[in-house]
């Protein structure tokens, strides 16, 4: 019996069709079609990226990956020592359990699975060796691994590409932290070349020049509204040193920060 044949378990609908388990061949990038099945993941060590148009995951140490029928994506190591055990299938049952369970597309999240995909595994062998019985088997197993992967997907560690206003939310609360475009992309899960094209798209200005602009009008207020020094206003928001700052500050309004402060009085 062909390895890829389908369980037929209880009626003549195909139940499940297991495409590949067992340790994974980690050592190229993987890409899964729109078209392939399931895939879990689960990871032994290293780490592992998975990124689609829409989502970026950095996997880990024990952290269960799901990417379900329908999406595209492309899995790649992050690490050289990277060791994982996976599960590729297919069935339509399967997909309606993952609706009902509410499972996402992909996620990626914690999980101790290992001995069910390595269960899963060594019945997968019975069954390729002819045990009949071990179909039904491999099917209670996934059902059970779909359990585990929607209680996971609660404390789900995926990244949504965000908006061009949750990012400039985010910068509106950096202006007295430290933040660059990667702590940015980090917050987002997306790369800072990345944020730069998705924020300059909706505002017409990268994220550091608003940040900047943002900054600069916020010493404004300070200096109109407070009597701090220009020396603390410019350590406050971050700016390199306070001759800097003096130079920014009269380049966008015209006079220096003395001069502004003296005509709001």
């Amino acid at each position: 019996m062909d390895k890829n044949s389908l369980f037929n378990i209880g009626s003549a609908d195909t139940v499940i069709s297991v495409h590949s388990c067992g340790y994974s061949d980690t050592s190229k990038p993987r890409l899964h079609e729109k078209d392939s099945g399931f895939i879990f993941e689960y990871i032994l060590s290293g780490q592992e990226v998975i990124e689609s148009p829409d989502v970026l995951i950095h996997a880990g140490i024990g952290d269960l990956i799901v990417i379900r029928p329908g999406n595209e994506c492309v899995l790649y190591r992050s690490s050289g020592d990277l060791k994982t055990v996976g599960l590729s299938f297919s069935g339509f049952v399967f997909e309606a359990v993952c609706d009902v369970l509410g499972i996402p597309d992909i996620f990626c999240a914690s999980a101790d699975v290992f001995d069910k995909l390595f269960g899963i595994d060594k019945v997968y062998k019975r069954y390729t060796c002819g045990d009949g019985d071990a179909g039904r088997i491999i099917c209670e197993l996934v059902f059970s691994l779909l359990l585990d992967a929607a209680s996971a997907a609660k404390m789900q560690d995926v990244h949504i590409r965000p908006s061009a206003k949750a990012i400039k939310d985010f910068l509106d609360l950096c202006l007295c932290g430290d933040v660059d475009l990667d702590a940015v992309g980090k917050k987002f899960g997306i790369t800072g070349m990345h944020v730069i094209r998705l924020f300059r798209a909706e505002y017409d200005e990268t994220p550091m020049q608003y940040l900047k602009l943002s900054r600069l009008r916020k010493s404004a207020e300070l200096l109109s509204s407070t009597d701090m020094s220009i020396k603390d206003i410019s350590s406050l928001l971050k700016f390199s040193s306070t001759q800097h700052f003096t130079n920014l500050f009269r380049e966008h309004f015209g006079v220096s920060p003395g001069r502004f402060r003296e005509k709001c009085k």
